[in-house]
């Protein structure tokens, strides 16, 4: 095996472990939930359930207690991990590409396209998870705001709805994510494929022609 046999080895390890590994997906899920959740107990509160009430059945996914905001931060900090290790992958393949002079051929050119649509995948879903925490961090001002003053109560229930309608766009943007995030990984597990096709046609090249100078 030579050095650029070995080198482009590294591109199916980092795009098997980025396909496969599903953590951010789980954490975005776990989000969403606790936003759902969050989104309802504000309904039944406007509906009439006393406050008091509406807390105290809440029921909080696991793990309770825990903030959506901190596993959207968990998420973007796993997607902008696997993003670097995504672009990463491309260096090496293009390095590789060069060397067999097959950086121009439509193979390659059809895999790096597909490496475009994943980093768009990657963005879409990173902006979106920034979006869902700037929603949720105002909907939670405007709560301490209507608690804090006490206002009248036409005048609590519209600032009430107002912080509904946040986590409730919260949730939509968590969803957003959530798309983009699998989105990711359908495609990356594409990549391999088309990787690993490219990877079986460099082999075939370098054993014919070690065949065609004995």
């Amino acid at each position: 095996m030579d050095e650029w046999e070995e080198l482009a080895r590294i591109l199916p390890v980092t795009l098997m472990r980025v396909s496969s590994e599903m953590e951010d997906v789980k954490l975005i899920e776990v989000a969403l939930a606790k936003f759902q959740k969050r989104a309802a107990m504000m309904g039944r509160i406007l509906d009439g359930t006393p406050a008091a009430i509406a807390e105290q059945e809440f029921d909080d996914p696991a793990p309770v207690g825990e903030c959506p905001k901190v596993s959207l931060e968990k998420a973007h900090r796993e997607i902008s991990h696997n993003a670097a290790s995504h672009a990463m992958a491309r260096g090496v393949f293009f390095l590789c590409a060069v060397h067999h002079r097959t950086q121009d051929e439509p193979p390659f050119l059809h895999w790096d396209a597909r490496h475009q649509v994943a980093i768009g995948h990657f963005e879409r879903a990173m902006r979106s998870i920034t979006d869902a925490m700037g929603h949720y961090a105002a909907a939670k001002d405007v709560i301490v705001v209507n608690e804090a003053f006490l206002p009248q109560e036409d005048v609590w229930r519209r600032w009430a709805s107002a912080a509904k309608l946040l986590v409730d766009r919260a949730a939509s943007l968590t969803t957003l994510a959530l798309d983009e995030a699998r989105q990711v990984h359908h495609v990356v597990a594409l990549e391999l494929s088309e990787a690993s096709s490219i990877l079986r046609q460099w082999r075939a090249r370098l054993v014919q022609i070690v065949s065609d100078s004995m």
